[in-house]
């Protein structure tokens, strides 16, 4: 299982992409939904979470 996060600030991107891969979880992360897009065409995601507000 493939993980996607999505969160502009990267200080909490870099420490759920931390928590979620010390629980053994495959995970990308990105700062951008320009970013989020390029990987979900390159990649097949089994889920992504998005922590961005609009």
């Amino acid at each position: 299982m493939k993980i996607l996060l999505v969160e502009d600030d990267k200080l909490l991107n870099e420490g759920v992409l931390l928590a979620l891969n010390t629980e053994g979880y495959a995970c990308d992360a990105v700062t951008t939904l320009e970013q989020m897009h390029q990987y979900l065409k390159e990649t097949l995601y089994s889920s992504y979470i998005p922590l961005f507000k609009k």
